[in-house]
């Protein structure tokens, strides 16, 4: 049997390191996982870990490029239009911040878009 795939914990953007085997059973979830064509270091896709079963693996995919990227700089907004997305779809949420002394960090959820035209963040 010949592998096709090598899997990274993370996003594609920062993965970890490429292995045949990953334990996806202590990730918290929702989680990215990158995976990567074992002939070639270009052919990538994430996959998004929704649930995870004895018996299944629930995943979701997006596309690579931002439907809609919002920069702020400074001070974080409190609102972001989203009415030119496409509605009634999953999309994926990915937020980066930094102080501009330390590294950047990101995070990210899954949010079903069913037509609403702004994408209001509270803080907590």
């Amino acid at each position: 049997s010949v592998q096709d795939y090598l899997l990274a914990l993370g996003s594609c953007s920062q993965p970890g390191s490429f292995n045949d085997f990953q334990f996806l059973d202590s990730m918290p979830l929702p989680s990215s996982v990158c995976v990567r064509s074992y002939s070639s270091e270009v052919d990538i896709l994430e996959l998004i870990i929704v649930d995870i079963a004895a018996d299944q693996l629930s995943m979701l995919h997006f596309q690579t490029a931002p439907a809609l990227t919002s920069e702020f700089l400074l001070e974080f907004p409190s609102e972001i239009n989203i009415s030119d997305l496409p509605a009634n779809d999953r999309y994926q949420l990915r937020l980066t911040v930094s102080d501009g002394t330390t590294a950047p960090v990101t995070d990210f959820s899954v949010f079903m878009y069913e037509g609403e035209a702004t994408l209001v963040l509270q803080r907590p």
